[in-house]
């Protein structure tokens, strides 16, 4: 039995990121974008720099640590990106969807160099909400939003999948 086992049993292992012999809560992922998130939000802006700015005070790149070998870095990266993209939601402020944005370009673009990166799984309806935001940005010329997206795109972060 893994330590992770031995911690959990039934519905409560659902709520657990495996990262091999440990696990780390989902809740505590939650709530730290949550933090994230809402720090964002009361600033009432849509610039990068500030959202860079609550990303360094918060010492969020640090969420890299959680899972510093090769095996588990998947399984938690990929927990990270679905816990983010829970945000993106329609009737979110746009603040906080954008927010969405810059939290995966840094996450993204903060991994550890010793690995490769890992991608940021979108189904198409997440897609269509990300290229909405995409587009409505440009419109209002949020250029960083614009930008960051962009490069996303073009660096390949992005990987379409079914479910």
């Amino acid at each position: 039995m893994s330590g992770v086992d031995e911690l959990l049993d039934g519905d409560d292992a659902k709520s657990v990121v495996n990262l091999g012999r440990t696990g780390v809560y989902l809740s505590a992922i939650e709530g730290d974008v949550r933090t994230l998130m809402r720090t964002f939000q009361r600033q009432q802006t849509f610039d990068f720099a500030t959202f860079r700015d609550i990303w360094k005070e918060q010492n969020f790149s640090l969420v890299h640590f959680v899972a510093t070998e090769k095996n588990s870095r998947q399984n938690f990266m990929r927990a990270a990106y679905r816990v983010v993209l829970e945000h993106l939601r329609g009737s979110a402020l746009l603040e906080i969807r954008v927010g969405v944005v810059y939290a995966l370009y840094l996450l993204y673009f903060t991994q550890p160099v010793n690995f490769p990166n890992i991608g940021v799984r979108v189904t198409m309806d997440v897609w269509a909400q990300l290229t909405r935001l995409h587009e409505e940005s440009r419109a209002a010329e949020l250029r960083d939003v614009v930008y960051v997206f962009d490069r996303l795109a073009r660096e390949g972060a992005f990987e379409l999948v079914a479910w």
